[in-house]
């Protein structure tokens, strides 16, 4: 009853005639047990894949366990110990990169890694205003008999400027990996805003270490990076009256931001830089007074010498 364990099953067929009969039927179930959750995948379908650019859906089977655990827990303060373990079969595009085809169609992957945050905001806040957070992850893919490990780190900090409710951020990224440099699982790809039209998770995606806004999905690749943003989110613009009781509007939270990105920094015949420069518009919406949705506009160019970036348009609603 207070939601320790509990079991999610689902079901769907896609009648798209195109798909070979083999990749029609989707199934899922998944199992929670206090810190840890397990379950099995046959042919994994997404919802909101149906309404964009970023594919969360893979071709095959899959089994996974997780196991999740706060260490720290004095909110603010937090940090959690996680970790990892799935298998894929029949895989055809890397399961965190929807436009890498797998060089292989049983895949095994792990990581472990931790998460801390000290993040803190005053009354009336719409985001996080000052603090710093950080995590570490160490990864691994096995395929073939090989093992290829990688470790990637993050660190954010932000401070609180004089202005109502607005703070600026320096969020910062690197990663490393081990391997053949034309084998896939050894590389790290980046781009894309990663919201789609109708959406469920984070409105403010393009400050994943992975997204690159003004750039494909993807499009950026290296076997070590170092990358980082700054980022200004300016006062919000709350509302007093726009809409009815039963959907109404709250705020608009402008941002701006501008990335830098060297992948390969330890190999001049390989290195490559890119930029970027964006802004995004986060609408708050109420629905029947304590459903919140959220409706973003985004935009961002990218920068690079091999003249891969481009203007990115951004538009998300987020459900409930």
């Amino acid at each position: 009853p207070i939601g320790f364990d509990w079991l999610s099953m689902t079901a769907g067929y896609s009648p798209d005639s195109a798909l070979p009969a083999k990749e029609r039927a989707h199934a899922a179930v998944t199992f929670h047990h206090v810190l840890w959750t397990a379950g099995l995948k046959w042919n994994e379908a997404n919802f909101y894949d149906l309404f964009g650019p970023t594919k969360r859906s893979r071709e095959g089977y899959s089994a996974f366990v997780s196991y999740d655990r706060p260490i720290i827990f004095d909110p603010p303060e937090t940090m959690r110990l996680t970790a990892n373990l799935a298998y894929f079969g029949d895989l055809d595009s890397l399961p965190g990169f929807q436009n890498v085809p797998s060089p292989t169609d049983k895949l095994l992957t792990g990581d472990i890694g931790l998460a801390y945050k000290n993040l803190r905001a005053s009354i009336g806040r719409v985001d996080d205003e000052t603090g710093y957070s950080w995590a570490v992850l160490a990864h691994v893919y096995e395929a073939d008999g090989e093992v290829i490990p990688s470790l990637l780190g993050q660190f954010d900090i932000g401070r609180a400027l004089p202005l109502g409710h607005s703070s600026i951020w320096l969020r910062s990224g690197a990663g490393i990996s081990t391997g053949a440099r034309n084998n896939p699982l050894t590389k790290v790809y980046f781009g894309g805003f990663g919201n789609n039209y109708v959406d469920n998770g984070d409105a403010k995606r393009y400050r994943d270490v992975v997204r690159l806004p003004g750039f494909e999905l993807d499009a950026r690749e290296g076997k070590s990076f170092v990358k980082s943003m700054l980022e200004w989110n300016l006062p919000p613009r709350r509302f007093d009256n726009l809409g009815s009781p039963g959907f109404y509007a709250s705020w608009l939270r402008p941002a701006v931001f501008a990335t830098a990105l060297v992948t390969d920094p330890d190999r001049a015949g390989y290195r490559q830089d890119a930029y970027d420069a964006g802004l995004q518009f986060d609408l708050q919406l109420q629905v029947m007074h304590r459903l919140p949705m959220m409706l973003s506009f985004g935009y961002a160019r990218g920068f690079a010498g091999n003249g891969l970036g481009e203007d990115e348009f951004m538009v998300s609603f987020k459900v409930l």
